[in-house]
């Protein structure tokens, strides 16, 4: 649910996921499409509780993360966050409505900083626990984002989620 809002929204605004490459995605901003080249992608599990992307756009290298509120603020720069009193708000106000939420941060590199970010990950590459090297590389290079803001979603079951729990609850079925 939370990717379709954002998909939803982006669309609303003028920009539109058009399809992938081998090297990146093309959407389409005010029906002009253009390539985003990605560069390295962080994927989320329950233990890290967000996801990251390094994205190289109009020469830009850009560092978008999303994830658990608690997580992604604790992950923000310290200093000038002019959307974080109205995001906690929100925030807040959405917890109490019993929504999903998720924040959006993003931080910027440079050239250079992201060839280091590269040389590292590829040092990686070689190892046995490659995985729990990149994750933890991820955790610290994910850190002073500015904050972007936040979402909220409904967290509904799935199609014929609560009549399939029922018929095995009479089914004498044990489900928890």
């Amino acid at each position: 649910p939370d990717e379709v809002a954002l998909v939803d929204a982006a669309a609303h605004f003028g920009y539109v996921f058009k399809g992938a490459t081998n090297s990146g995605k093309i959407i389409a901003v005010n029906d002009k499409d253009q390539e985003i080249e990605v560069l390295q992608f962080f994927e989320f599990d329950s233990e890290r509780k967000r996801s990251s992307i390094i994205i190289r756009q109009d020469g830009v290298i850009k560092h978008l993360m999303k994830g658990a509120d608690s997580i992604i603020i604790a992950r923000l720069d310290k200093n000038n966050q002019p959307y974080l009193a109205k995001t906690n708000k929100l925030l807040e106000k959405f917890s109490l409505r019993g929504l999903r939420t998720l924040c959006y941060a993003m931080k910027c590199w440079s050239k250079r900083e992201y060839e280091e970010i590269e040389r590292k990950l590829k040092s990686f590459d070689s190892s046995t626990e490659k995985l729990k090297l990149v994750n933890a590389y991820a955790s610290e290079i994910e850190q002073g984002f500015q904050l972007l803001g936040c979402t909220a979603v409904e967290d509904k079951l799935q199609d014929k989620v609560p009549e399939t729990i029922a018929d095995c609850l009479s089914a004498n079925i044990k489900v928890w």
